[in-house]
């Protein structure tokens, strides 16, 4: 649920969100905390039940047709049977009496009863043949039939399985979308989140293309701010009406707002009304030069200043943007339009020399020239209006969309008022400025410095980060990432996020191995010995033996041996690396409402995801600070 400022609303809801929203102070969103987890999706809707559609039967005409044939002969052959069978046995009593009268022996009773009951035979008997061709009739589509039945009964079962499980999944999403909506009434508890209270300036950067995520974060900031009894202005620059829903609030809750939208002639606001010469002269200087690229403006800056100055000296009466213009146009040796007095317009004259003749004089002061008559021309205020910024506690100033040199002349005249609105003693605590990117790093520094000079808490929604202003993005202390739409702006957003050390495993190890040996050994042995003795005599050959031993031996020896192993070594590396703490891709795929505020407060840097949905303040989860 997003607040837009078109939504249409009911004054109840209204009400009961503007008295919850106002309740609840110091706070730009709220975050989830102690969250439920979240519950597993639902099965999708089953549908409509399964309906029964019955198979096509077959074509069973020609075996009907025979059907009712062999009926039809079988039952007639049965009825004239029938017929038979009851005229015999009716008339049988007349016939025997009149038999017995005219005087017939008994035995021709007898074979009249006989031969009756053969006769009832003879016709009955063509009643087996029809009967067996009905049968058969009946049999054959009995099995022609036979298949397109149990087909018929196996699509019945299915469909009564398909209906039967219909009927569970029916069931099952009820009971787990009842489940779903007793968890989420449920929901988690949502604490404010806000920026440090000593923090002067606050960037918002990125946002989606319908500008709802900066419409709800104002809705949320306004509220605040106004609810604490302080003033709020708002500079929407987007042509979007970011403001809208603020707006809506503040009216609900009864406070005094001014809605001011420059879209052209007849605005029912002054831009210069309350501003002195010197006042006047600085803004339109700074705004003229602004709107030049260039790194250095000094030159163009002190003449535009000059031009200016003598320009408003030579005026008596109020000094508006329509006779700025007309004294311009006699400063270039123009008709000017008849809203000059004589005497401005001698004072105007004696002027003339005064300016170069040069080219880039020239090129400069038709610059001047056209700057004052397109500002003249498209914020002419309407007969009693007002001042830009009046003394309400909440206070809109729109531009209308667009991107051309007129656009961004206008908004530049506007941050210069902002600016200078920022250095009255009656000054609001809280300045807003929503589309500041074509604007310039030096614009928004000098509105930075008058704003943090003055106390004035300034909130600056950027939409792109990258740019003349990416350095100076988060110089106030905190900042507000929202959702982005380009890879490189979300790279810019999360660099500035911060990274963070962390070990991740990036190298695993798994030595394994396995030996194995078999070895043998075989060994044979043979010995042979002889001995002899005898007695020894003086001549050794003539020694005598008395005895002779023969021995014999032999050994074999075998040996066998087998070894096996195995060895298994593991090893893992962690590395330390230095990633983005908050992902690109996570920022690409924020949603709408839901910012990342980071926030360097005195305690600590901090980065907290939180949601700027202002429908959460009427959740029983929200709680107050």
């Amino acid at each position: 649920m997003v607040l837009a400022p078109d939504a249409p609303s009911e004054p109840s809801w209204s009400r009961r969100l503007a008295g919850a929203l106002f309740a609840t102070q110091r706070r730009w969103g709220w975050r989830a905390i102690e969250p439920v987890r979240p519950a597993a999706a639902i099965d999708p809707d089953p549908g409509a039940a399964p309906e029964w559609v019955e198979p096509m039967p077959p074509d069973t005409s020609n075996l009907v047709a025979e059907r009712n044939w062999a009926r039809r002969h079988l039952l007639a052959r049965v009825a004239f049977a029938g017929a038979a069978a009851a005229v015999y046995v009716i008339t049988r009593p007349g016939v025997q009496r009149f038999l017995a009268g005219q005087g017939f022996e008994p035995e021709l009773y007898e074979a009249y009863a006989t031969y009756g009951w053969l006769l009832l035979l003879v016709l009955a008997l063509p009643v087996l043949p029809r009967t067996e061709a009905w049968l058969r009739a009946r049999r054959n589509l009995a099995r022609f039939l036979g298949p397109y039945r149990l087909r018929a009964d196996a699509s019945r079962a299915a469909y009564d399985r398909a209906f039967a499980a219909w009927q569970e999944a029916v069931d099952q999403h009820a009971r787990r979308l009842h489940a779903m909506t007793t968890r989420r009434s449920a929901g988690p508890r949502w604490e404010p989140v806000a920026p440090a209270v000593a923090t002067q300036r606050v960037d918002v950067i990125g946002g989606d293309a319908r500008r709802h995520g900066w419409a709800s974060l104002l809705v949320m900031l306004g509220t605040s701010v106004l609810g604490e009894g302080q003033r709020l202005a708002v500079l929407d620059l987007t042509g979007a009406d970011v403001a809208g829903g603020l707006l809506a609030l503040a009216a609900e809750r009864g406070l005094d707002t001014r809605h001011v939208h420059l879209s052209g002639a007849g605005s029912d606001a002054d831009l210069l009304a309350g501003l002195g010469e010197p006042e006047l002269v600085e803004c339109l200087t700074y705004a003229f030069t602004a709107a030049t690229a260039g790194a250095d403006q000094r030159h163009e800056r002190a003449l535009t200043k000059e031009v200016l100055e003598g320009l408003v000296r030579a005026l008596d009466g109020p000094v508006t943007l329509e006779r700025l213009a007309a004294g311009m146009r006699v400063l270039r040796r123009a008709a000017p339009p008849d809203v000059l007095a004589p005497a401005e317009l001698e004072r105007l004259a004696e002027q003339l020399g005064a300016l170069g003749t040069d080219d880039w004089t020239g090129r400069r002061v038709r610059l001047i020239d056209h700057h004052l008559g397109t500002l003249a021309e498209r914020v002419r205020p309407a007969d009693g209006a007002g001042p830009l910024w009046p003394e309400v506690p909440l206070a809109v100033v729109a531009t209308p969309d667009g991107r051309g040199d007129d656009k961004r002349l206008l908004d530049q005249v506007l941050v210069q008022l902002a600016q200078h609105l920022c250095d009255q003693p009656r000054r609001p605590r809280v300045l807003v400025v929503a589309g500041v990117d074509h604007l310039g790093a030096g614009t928004l520094d000098l509105l930075a410095g008058h704003a943090r000079r003055a106390g004035v808490r300034l909130v600056l929604m950027i939409d792109h980060p990258q740019g003349t202003g990416e350095a100076a993005i988060g110089t106030g202390g905190a900042v507000c990432v929202m959702k982005m739409y380009n890879h490189r702006d979300a790279e810019a957003a999360a660099s500035f996020i911060g990274r963070e050390h962390t070990f991740v495993l990036s190298e695993t190890t798994v030595n394994v191995g396995r030996s194995f040996s078999d070895g043998g050994r075989d060994g044979f042995a043979v010995s042979t010995g002889r001995d002899s003795h005898g007695s020894p005599e003086t001549w050794p050959m003539a020694r005598r033996i008395d005895g002779v031993s023969d021995s014999r031996g032999q050994a074999w020896t075998g040996t066998r041996t087998w070894n096996a192993g195995r060895s298994v070594d593991s090893s893992w590396t962690a590395s330390r690396v230095h990633e983005f703490t908050v992902d690109p891709e996570r920022i690409l795929g924020l949603p709408e409402t839901a910012f990342i505020l980071v926030d360097n407060a005195p305690s600590g840097r901090q980065v907290v995801l939180a949601d700027c949905n202002p429908g959460l303040a009427l959740l029983n989860g929200a709680e107050p600070e």
